[in-house]
């Protein structure tokens, strides 16, 4: 018994030497490990009693999260894995099992241990908010928000369900109903600080800057002098352009934490707008004087000191020009070139359709799978209703679903293109708050990614029409070519158009709908204009969209010559739109980083 209590509860132990011990001196170490907050011995400890008292779900749950505690999530799975195997009724120990299974991404292996409880009488909130978490890792955020639903139902005083569905909807970017929720939370749980400062963010992403000013100044109440909060106050002011409440904000972060190089770093360019230089100057000693290597802070201060020289010498000689023509000659900072500009926007747009890629798709693995499907189910559909229900041969050629692809391309190239250029600032306000990305950078790089992704489509399809026997690639490429130009092209200006009215109103964005809608109906998709009455044929001939379906399949069939189609109409009104959309963009674009 000496020998087994002589060991020192500070030292490391190893598994030959808790080997060793009695169980009952294994008892005492784990206490004594335990009390010393001492993480690797809690672990080889429980586990070798785990491993004598095989039968033990307790001790094999204690080994596993003490294993979690010292990061060894493989050891901590299997652990936890007995405990379930030992006492399978045992919800803790299952919901337990399948947060570790969560969190070493096994998530399908979370779900499937967790569905079978979400239909029993067991079911607590935490459970389906369990289910929610993995769910929406297997990119189903659709059965992720109903299980939060659930979780809300079951328990409505649940606040972190409340915050887990606006983070939810903050994810797709839907500001409005992350807001929503949060409110909703308020409604059933009552109002927090965490609540509050939560809110305030989705405000400030939905670019209603008073109220998310409102909500921090809650959150502040109850909390006061949070660095966090006070940052994000500071921010919102300074979105307002309240220079001088933003610089009180910083001020007051740096009484409570003065060291925090973020905020000095951010005093010193509120100083220089000011013009208060000496200020500045003082802040930026202290950068310098904390991280001495730090480039960006000794350029910070370099600029500073001749500033500040410069003012000086004008003070003292009160004709800064001849003071200047007196010293050497350091000439004056050329303008950028307008080849030096162009560059520069092309290394903007470059980073922004990665962006758009790797956020459009990073958040569902499936975005741009479906971006393929969509155009092959519908054109299936199409094909499948017209084949059996109508029973006679297509306008053009012997294929229906050859024919409404030709139609639906086009189609699907212009619709997207205005969708996702419409959307282009509304959902990316924060990417705006870097001065050199403007909204014109933004809708360019949406259309980038649309045009590919229509090439790709076309592409495949080609390739499944060749397999099928059916020339799958146009005759006359140079007319499909210019029929994509021209959709992406008036694509692009109304999506210009619908991106500059929606700061005005949701109301563009119906009438934005109805607009495709018409297109949809009267572009010629499943009909020819040719085969029209008269009267009809010279009405759909002022659709701009007939004309685009009309080039491109003059380009898949070769014979087709369409005596509808006005290739100077369509470049006239493409032109014209985009024109106006840019005009309406560039006017627009000052308050697009502020408002809403």
């Amino acid at each position: 018994m000496a020998a087994d209590q002589s060991h020192n509860t500070d030292a490391t132990l190893s598994s030959e030497e808790v080997g060793g011990l009695r169980l009952g001196a294994l008892h005492g170490l784990y206490t004594a490990a335990t009390e010393t907050g001492h993480l690797a011995n809690c672990a080889t400890i429980s586990a070798e009693i785990a491993k004598r008292r095989a039968d033990n779900a307790g001790w094999h749950r204690v080994a596993s999260q003490a294993h979690i505690d010292i990061g060894d999530l493989t050891t901590a799975l299997k652990f936890a894995e007995t405990t379930h195997i030992l006492e399978p009724q045992h919800v803790g120990h299952l919901t337990f099992l399948a947060a570790l299974r969560s969190r070493t991404g096994d998530y399908s292996g979370a779900v499937t241990l967790l569905l079978p409880l979400a239909s029993s009488e067991q079911a607590t909130s935490g459970v389906y908010l369990q289910i929610a978490n993995a769910v929406s890792n297997l990119s189903r955020p659709d059965l992720a928000i109903a299980m939060i639903k659930r979780a809300i139902k079951v328990d409505p005083s649940n606040v972190g369900a409340g915050m887990m569905m606006a983070s939810f909807h903050a994810r797709a970017e839907n500001w409005q109903a992350a807001i929503d929720a949060m409110i909703g939370t308020e409604a059933r749980c009552g109002v927090t600080e965490q609540t509050r400062r939560a809110i305030s963010g989705y405000y400030t992403q939905a670019g209603d800057l008073k109220a998310a000013l409102r909500a921090i100044d809650d959150a502040l109440l109850r909390s006061p002098g949070k660095p966090e909060y006070l940052l994000h106050r500071f921010g919102v002011l300074r979105r307002l352009d309240r220079l001088e409440d933003a610089l009180a904000v910083l001020l007051e972060m740096l009484e409570i934490d003065p060291k925090n190089l973020w905020a000095r770093r951010q005093a010193v360019s509120v100083y220089v707008e000011f013009g208060t230089i000496e200020k500045a100057l003082q802040h930026g000693a202290f950068l310098v004087e904390q991280e001495p290597n730090n480039d960006e802070y000794l350029n910070c201060m370099r600029h500073l000191l001749e500033v500040r020289t410069g003012k000086k010498l004008a003070d003292a000689v009160g004709d800064l020009p001849s003071v200047k023509q007196m010293g050497s000659s350091r000439g004056f900072r050329q303008a950028p070139s307008f080849r030096q500009q162009c560059a520069a926007m092309v290394h903007v747009i470059s980073a922004l359709v990665m962006r758009e890629i790797l956020v459009r798709n990073g958040r569902n693995r499936l975005g741009f799978f479906w971006a393929l499907v969509e155009p092959l189910v519908h054109v299936s559909v199409l094909a499948v209703i017209f084949q059996f229900t109508i029973r006679t041969p297509p306008p053009l050629g012997d294929s229906f679903f050859y024919f409404y692809f030709t139609g639906i391309a086009p189609y699907l190239l212009l619709t997207r293109v205005t969708q996702q250029v419409g959307h282009s600032v509304m959902g990316n306000r924060s990417v705006l708050e870097v001065p050199v990305i403007t909204p014109i950078d933004l809708a360019i790089s949406k259309m980038i990614v649309e045009v590919f992704t229509a090439i790709v489509v076309v592409l495949i399809f080609g390739v499944i029409f060749q397999s099928l026997g059916q020339n799958g690639f146009p005759i006359l490429p140079g007319k499909v070519l210019a029929a994509f130009m021209l959709a992406a092209t008036f694509g692009f200006g109304l999506g210009m158009i619908f991106a500059s009215l929606v700061e005005f109103g949701r109301l563009a964005e119906t009438a934005n709908v109805i607009l495709m809608r018409v297109f949809y109906l009267t572009g010629g998709i499943f009909f020819l204009p040719e085969l029209l009455p008269p009267m009809f044929r010279e009405i759909v001939t002022w659709n701009p969209f007939m004309h685009l379906v009309a080039l491109t399949r003059e380009g898949y069939y070769g014979f087709y010559n369409s005596s509808a189609l006005s290739l100077p109409y369509i470049f006239t009104v493409a032109i014209v739109v985009l024109a106006i959309g840019m005009t309406l963009l560039w006017a627009v674009s000052p308050i697009m980083r502020v408002q809403k």
